[in-house]
């Protein structure tokens, strides 16, 4: 899993049983804080970071915006069977 990247575009999809996920903790504590929610099988999302502010556009319709929270991505390896 790794911390979202400014300008990025997220794929939701694989060639494998599993899908990516994109995870949402507060940001707070050892490892990122307590998780908010995770979120998979999406088709894509695009990433923008302002400071402590990220925002997910999903499919250029839908925002989703995180202030002082850890936004992070699994690959679909790291997530495990649907």
């Amino acid at each position: 899993m790794r911390q979202v990247v400014d300008g990025e575009r997220l794929s939701g999809h694989s060639g494998t049983e599993s899908c990516p996920e994109i995870v949402i903790s507060d940001g707070q504590g050892p490892g990122g804080g307590a998780l908010i929610c995770a979120i998979s099988c999406f088709h894509w999302a695009e990433v923008e970071v302002k400071g402590d502010t990220t925002v997910l556009w999903f499919e250029d319709k839908t925002r989703l915006t995180i202030d002082h929270g850890l936004v992070e991505y699994a690959e679909a390896s790291e997530t495990g069977p649907a």
